[in-house]
């Protein structure tokens, strides 16, 4: 896995959407609703080396980015 640090400013939100992880699993058995809900933003982002399209997740507080698009 390869990572880096860089600084990009969001732009422009593109998209949202937002699902439910499967609150019947053993796994969820028990949690908020807060923690079963993923929040996914599709944004354009600037940095550095340019832009690019960013898809970004929230589950349970935290921030993932999950893909990115030159």
């Amino acid at each position: 896995m390869v990572r880096f640090t860089a600084t990009y400013a969001v732009a422009e939100e593109i998209d949202y959407w937002a699902e439910l992880l499967p609150w019947w699993a053993n796994q969820n058995l028990g949690k908020e609703l807060e923690e079963l809900t993923v929040g996914h933003f599709r944004v354009r982002a600037n940095g550095p080396q340019g832009s690019a399209v960013v898809e970004l997740v929230q589950r349970a507080g935290r921030w993932f980015v999950d893909g990115v698009e030159d």
